[in-house]
């Protein structure tokens, strides 16, 4: 039966000239609504523990830092993830060089990172990550942390202490020692309250791996089962789906009383987004009651389809 409802598609598509002898079927297959590239059964299940973002946890909401995508710094965000990975490790450095490189491609995405681990080498490279993120433009840090993160030679000498990270700062474009070293109090401060947060409140072993979005937590997840670039892309199609574009069409026409065009407002609005996003995903989307035309001569009563082409 589904073949049939999709072939039906692919004929309509092809008599309207949208898929022709050119076309990577594949390709025209995987942007369609509602189709996903990859299955994640920590996802779709969404079997997600709320936390409560909208009269506690304030203190972190209020003191996270994100990356966000260049040039999209001031958009509104209508997915705000943390990440609760031990950076001292490779497995932990994939999955936040996976969300990285979301971050990279989409504007409506910002990420935010709680690392865990308790070594010497996990606790350094996190406070590197908090301090640069902390004290540099949002761009600068973004390029640093996935150098930093990477796999080649010079980035792991310098996490592993082999190399001065003054001489792998050094080399970077864009990120001063001076600036870095400044922000090194409050990384470690902010280092200690993330990993106090996920220990009492996301109830999170070191091992394990936690993401945060819009207040509900996935997880925790085994190393075995890392999130990759396409699991974010996931995510953030099952959040848009679930109030996230209709909350981003009504603030985006809000503004504030006696506002400066110059203002930059967008950490207010989109902690804003985040808090009531966190309420609204604590509670089952509703089914639309479809329009009904209610006939004055006869009792017949036209409802219309959901599928658009029939």
């Amino acid at each position: 039966m589904e073949i049939q409802e999709q072939t039906a598609k692919l004929q309509h598509a092809v008599y309207y000239g949208i898929v022709n002898d050119r076309t990577d079927l594949q390709e025209y297959w995987m942007t369609r609504p509602n189709v996903v590239k990859r299955y994640n059964e920590w996802i779709l299940k969404r079997d997600w523990r709320s936390l409560d973002f909208y009269s506690g946890d304030v203190e972190m909401i209020s003191r996270m830092k994100y990356f966000s995508k260049k040039g999209a710094e001031f958009s509104l965000k209508s997915s705000s993830v943390w990440i609760a990975v031990d950076l001292g490790t490779p497995i932990g450095r994939r999955v936040a060089r996976s969300a990285l490189e979301y971050v990279g491609v989409s504007e409506t995405f910002r990420l935010g990172a709680i690392p865990l681990g308790s070594s010497d080498g996990s606790r350094f490279v996190g406070k590197v990550v908090l301090g640069v993120l902390a004290t540099h433009s949002e761009a600068k840090a973004f390029d640093f942390v996935v150098d930093f993160l990477g796999e080649s030679e010079e980035a792991e000498a310098a996490r592993s202490g082999e190399v001065a990270l003054e001489d792998y700062v050094r080399k970077s474009e864009g990120v001063k020692m001076d600036k870095l070293r400044a922000g090194f109090d409050d990384a470690i401060a902010l280092l200690d309250a993330g990993q106090s947060y996920a220990e009492n409140v996301l109830e999170l072993k070191a091992s394990r791996i936690g993401v945060v979005v819009n207040g509900k937590l996935i997880g925790p997840v085994s190393g075995e089962e890392a999130f990759v670039v396409d699991d974010f892309s996931l995510l953030e199609k099952t959040v848009s789906s679930h109030y996230g574009t209709a909350m981003s069409a009504v603030l985006n026409e809000m503004t504030f009383s006696g506002d400066d065009p110059d203002d930059d407002t967008s950490d207010y609005w989109n902690n804003l987004f985040l808090r009531v996003a966190s309420l609204l995903l604590s509670k089952p989307p509703k089914r639309r009651v479809p329009d009904v035309e209610l006939f004055q001569n006869h009792s017949c009563v036209h409802v219309m389809t959901s599928k658009d082409e029939e």
